[in-house]
């Protein structure tokens, strides 16, 4: 992902205009009828500017001739026509169609984004510059996008509207333009000296938003409440704050002095200008004479509006440029194509799955280093070693989450690189420790996919197999109940023990010959968690699976045993094995099993 250096040389050599031109298309793409009525609003509301000032034009100077009144009556029902016809449509346009529209272009802009973000390599969210980024992809997409055509519409507005107003303004006097341009000129430079300024002060302020931000997310959000209330940890939260809010004033005052001075030539600038112009049409009506009344009515008009104009017209130019650096990032993120490349081969039923010589980093630290085994149909395996010996990074690898660094993974006796990426994920019923409960109902949840009353046995199965039961027959809707109180008030929230057995209940509702469980109980007491695993080994009595665990209740059950530490592989065998052996494995089996009777279920 480009940094914001890269953006910013982009935009100074060219970037703005092709990036905005992208945007366009994108929007153009999924709602032509928006972008549409967006250049159509906006040339409406050009040629109305220059059609009030022209009215104006003509009013005054039938006043100043002593037009009859019934001829003065009609131009104004003529008029009084035109702007019922323009401010229907301008109501209709703004409070009916633009927000179809928008959500139109919102549901079918996200769920582009949607897609693309499946694809992204589970890598890419090891990289925070690349996360940030995508991140504010997402955040910002579809509010970019209203935001690029709300202002293009007033691009158009104000372009057309200069122009004709202009042309206006020339008719009554060619030196009058010329002035008002020049004016213009001048605080256009102003202007854009001050955009400079502030868009210097908006980098420095960024790193302490992000505080601030940060800091208020912690008072806000429930994950953090108890210990907001329970430790002092407020305490250093508003220490840094404080510092924070210092530091932001300290970025005010570096910045102070010349905005307030550009501010103030700006609006010197302004003011002398309509004050010449104003002298000037004085000078010509009452001295010269060489305007009509309607003429000097309009002049005034012309230069207050003209004057607006063009000065809106410099802050959407400016606008443009952060349009542009949003397409950047976008566009990275839209043309990203994912490392994981899947091949074509359809997996067969699961016989056997080995590792020859695997080693993987995360750049230049290496977490796992020269693992070798191999697992058969029907066995049932377990890893175990400490948190952080390299075990779940194994599994995303068996998972193909990722790649290795070196070294094969073969199922079946292929590399699993020459497998249908998302076929090959199918044929693996996985539960990891970190699992989601998602703001659904209950069925939906074991299912992760849409439930209808035909699969209503296929849930029951799958939580009775997790030991489920018990705690669904409580519930009034069954396996209907919504959880989480995300959507609804009357959403269940589930214990630690009770979500992780709906986690579970997801392997059993797919027929996957090889089963891996991360951590699959670790909300569990120890005799809730034997209890469930030896529950699992029996249900899956026929099927593969792979235990991950750093407590070891259930181990003497598995056929193997594999033991991690520091990311290598440093034993292997039967649970009488590793005893007899009296090595690392029968040292924290030995360790724990003091901890338990002592009645410490901490390990």
């Amino acid at each position: 992902m480009m940094n914001t250096q890269n953006n910013e040389k982009k935009i100074k050599t060219g970037a703005i205009l092709r990036n905005n031109i992208f945007l366009l298309k994108l929007a153009w793409k999924y709602t032509p009828l928006y972008v549409t009525l967006c250049v159509l609003e906006g040339v409406l509301w050009g040629v109305n500017n220059a059609v009030d000032v022209y009215y104006t034009k003509i009013l005054f100077d039938m006043l100043g001739r002593n037009e009859p009144f019934e001829k003065v009556i009609k131009i104004i029902i003529f008029m009084a026509a035109y702007y019922a016809v323009f401010w229907l449509f301008h109501y209709w346009y703004w409070k009916v169609q633009n927000g179809l529209e928008q959500k139109k272009l919102q549901y079918r802009i996200h769920s582009k984004l949607f897609e693309k973000a499946r694809e992204l390599d589970l890598a890419c969210y090891d990289n925070p510059e690349f996360y940030n980024d995508f991140v504010w992809s997402i955040n910002e997409s579809d509010g970019r996008i209203n935001k690029q055509l709300n202002d293009l519409g007033k691009l158009i507005n104000r372009i057309v509207a200069s122009l004709l107003v202009t042309t206006v303004l020339v008719t009554i006097h060619p030196l009058l333009a010329v002035i008002i341009l020049a004016f213009t000129v001048i605080r256009i430079v102003l202007q854009m000296q001050k955009a400079k300024v502030d868009h210097a002060r908006a980098l420095d302020f960024n790193p302490l938003d992000r505080k601030t931000d940060y800091i208020n997310r912690m008072f806000r959000l429930a994950d953090c409440a108890k210990e907001i209330r329970l430790t002092h940890v407020s305490e250093n939260l508003l220490s840094e704050y404080e510092k924070t809010i210092e530091e932001k004033k300290g970025v005010v005052r570096k910045y102070a002095k010349k905005r307030y001075f550009l501010s103030i030539a700006t609006w010197i600038m302004m003011n002398v200008a309509d004050g010449a112009v104003m002298l000037f049409l004085l000078y010509e009506l009452l001295v010269t004479k060489s305007i009509a009344l309607g003429d000097f009515a309009a002049g005034v008009n012309t230069v207050w509006r003209l004057s607006w104009l063009l000065r809106d017209l410099m802050d959407r130019i400016v606008k443009s440029k952060e349009h542009a650096l949003y397409v950047d990032k976008l566009r990275t993120f839209l043309a990203y194509e994912p490392k994981l490349t899947s091949g074509d081969v359809t997996p067969e039923a699961f016989r056997s799955l080995e590792v020859r010589g695997l080693h993987f980093a995360y750049g230049e630290e290496e977490i796992l280093s020269d693992i070798n085994f191999k697992i058969e149909q029907g066995d049932k395996v377990a890893f175990v070693g400490y948190n952080g010996a390299g075990k779940t990074t194994l599994i995303k690898l068996l998972m193909r989450l990722y790649d290795p660094t070196s070294g094969e993974i073969l199922y079946n006796g292929r590399n699993i690189k020459e497998y249908d990426l998302a076929a090959y994920r199918a044929c693996i019923g996985t539960v990891f420790q970190d699992y989601k409960i998602f703001a659904s109902t209950i069925a939906e949840n074991v299912l992760a996919d849409e439930y209808s009353e035909d699969k209503k046995e296929t849930v029951l199965s799958a939580l009775s197999k997790s030991a489920f039961s018990e705690k669904l027959a409580t519930l009034e809707n069954g396996v209907e109940t919504e959880l989480t109180r995300e959507f609804s008030s009357e959403g269940t929230e589930l214990s630690g023990g009770e979500a992780q057995k709906v986690a579970i209940a997801r392997v059993f509702a797919r027929p996957c010959d090889l089963l891996i469980m991360d951590e699959p109980s670790s909300a569990l007491d120890p005799i809730s968690e034997y209890n469930l695993n030896h529950s699992i080994l029996e249900t899956a009595e026929a099927q593969t699976v792979v235990f991950i665990s750093h407590r070891l209740s259930t181990t003497r059950h598995a056929d193997k045993i594999y033991m991690f530490e520091s990311g290598k592989l440093i034993e292997q065998g039967t649970h009488e094995a590793l005893m007899a052996k009296d090595g690392k494995y029968a040292y924290m089996f030995n360790l724990q099993a003091k901890k338990y009777a002592e009645g410490n279920h901490s390990l």
